[in-house]
């Protein structure tokens, strides 16, 4: 996988519950090294729109590495088909097309972004970030410890 030298690791997942009416992302950034460095989660509002849900959920990601001072980030979600819209050069008229025209926006203030598609089966701490509070009302953040959710997958 393609982290940049002295760069993070951002791995992202959003999940949508319809039957609750709910949604939640998942963040975990780790060093080039593989350490923990932080985890976040919190709601989203996505009307069902899983497509929906991981392009908002990438565009916080970064957002919040924006705010923590990253510059060189590789974002690894399992949703490919949001993964080749960010890659692409095609314009999306979807409502998912509106946040990722946000995310370019957005990509500006960093020296470098990768996105990567990733299997689900490789991108379990954010996938377990998800699914801990989908009721959430605001977003969750985890610098000095690691959640109880996710400490036995580390």
């Amino acid at each position: 996988m393609l982290i940049p030298h002295d760069g993070f690791a951002v791995y992202v997942e959003a999940a949508v519950f319809p039957d609750q009416d709910l949604a939640s992302y998942g963040v975990v950034i780790k060093g080039n090294n593989g350490n923990f460095i932080s985890v976040k989660n919190g709601p989203v509002r996505c009307f069902n729109d899983a497509h929906l849900a991981e392009a908002i959920a990438i565009k916080e990601a970064l957002s919040w590495a924006n705010e923590r001072g990253l510059q060189k980030v590789a974002i690894f979600s399992d949703c490919q088909i949001v993964c080749n819209l960010l890659n692409g050069s095609s314009l999306d008229f979807s409502c998912a097309g509106c946040v990722i025209s946000q995310w370019l926006d957005l990509k500006r203030h960093f020296d470098l972004v990768y996105i990567h598609f990733i299997p689900r089966s490789v991108n379990k701490l954010a996938y377990a970030m998800t699914r801990a509070s989908p009721s959430s009302t605001s977003p969750t953040t985890w610098f000095d410890s690691i959640p109880p959710c996710i400490e036995l997958l580390i």
